[in-house]
């Protein structure tokens, strides 16, 4: 009983605190293996960091404690003496992530203009205002040095990651958004000539393929023929994360006699929409020079095109928040009731 003793206190013991701390040095770090040994278990469920408030807390008094003596303690040590029972460890990548996000938002605060303060004080935030109203408020608050564009924001009740809920549509805005659209077309033989003779800023097959592939990308919409989409698929990685990728469900691939209506559109003013991996659609609707009959046309037509391209598989609320907003300016709040009630007469 007395040998059984002493290998305990001696032996076991000592052997199980030093388990204890390999656990807690193992604890720091998430996902590593899992121990089976008990001393292990139990370090590293004591060394894991609980939370960022407690982490930071701790993390003062250590400074602190730090800072009075000469030399800074062990880590086993001041762990023992911590009341919080926190380890030497970096905070956990989500607390992280969201004193980044605070700092930001502070930042942005903290740096806003004397030009953009006073356009935001011409809104009050808990208002929603009626598309007319809209307009001419956010007309008022493009003070910038240029000719800013007008753009909607609408927060979807669709989930973008089920591809029936995927909100995606192409609206010909009356009046256009304000900007000389450059068009290119892939072609080959005879609907060259006609992509030219229609308004083409750019078109052709091989060599027009071979530019983009070196880094031309100097155009707003591209138009490809039937006969030149096995050619153009090997442009996706180049066009698909731009936006400028021919695809049927926009328009942009047709036959051959279709190419001067389609280069007619895009330089009237073609819009693409779609929901983004957040479910919201970000559109041009025009330039603040613009009257705001010609926007309230705009808009009339945009929200009559989005309306239609409701997909089967949304369900309840269909459009949750509507806010137009200039290039430079605050947003202004919108009605979903009266915006969701345009329509082309």
């Amino acid at each position: 009983m007395v040998l059984a003793n002493y290998l305990r206190q001696n032996l076991l013991e000592p052997l199980k605190e030093r388990q204890r701390e390999e656990g807690r040095e193992e604890g720091r770090v998430e996902g590593l293996m899992e121990g089976r040994e008990e001393g292990r278990e139990e370090g590293r469920s004591e060394g894991r960091v609980e939370s960022y408030a407690e982490w930071r807390a701790w993390n003062e008094r250590r400074e602190r404690a730090a800072s009075r003596s000469t030399s800074r303690p062990r880590a086993s040590t001041e762990w023992r003496e911590s009341s919080c029972r926190l380890p030497l460890s970096p905070a956990p990548p989500s607390a992280r992530r969201q004193a980044k996000r605070r700092r930001k938002v502070f930042t942005d605060m903290a740096s806003r203009s004397k030009r953009y303060k006073e356009a935001a004080s011409l809104l009050n935030e808990d208002s929603q205002y009626a598309p007319p109203e809209a307009i001419d408020l956010t007309k008022k608050t493009a003070r910038a040095k240029f000719d800013e564009t007008i753009e909607l924001h609408l927060r979807m009740g669709a989930d973008p990651r089920h591809a029936d809920q995927m909100v995606r549509g192409v609206a010909v805005l009356p009046h256009g958004v304000g900007k000389l659209i450059r068009v290119l077309v892939f072609c080959q033989g005879e609907a060259e000539a006609i992509a030219k003779d229609a308004g083409a800023d750019f078109y052709g097959s091989d060599e027009l393929i071979k530019e983009i592939q070196d880094g031309f990308l100097g155009f707003d919409v591209s138009i490809a023929t039937r006969d030149m989409m096995g050619r153009v698929g090997r442009l996706g990685r180049i066009l698909g994360r731009r936006g400028l990728m021919p695809n049927p469900r926009t328009g942009t691939v047709v036959p051959q006699e279709d190419i001067p209506q389609a280069i007619a559109d895009a330089k009237r003013g073609r819009v693409e929409f779609r929901t983004d991996r957040n479910g919201i659609i970000h559109v041009p609707i025009g330039k603040a020079s613009f009257e705001d009959d010609k926007l309230m046309d705009n808009l009339t037509t945009l929200m009559d095109n989005v309306i239609r391209s409701r997909p089967s598989g949304v369900k309840g609320q269909y459009i949750r928040a509507a806010h137009m907003t200039s290039t430079m300016g605050p947003s202004v709040a919108m009605d979903v009731d009266r915006l969701s009630a345009l329509r082309v007469e």
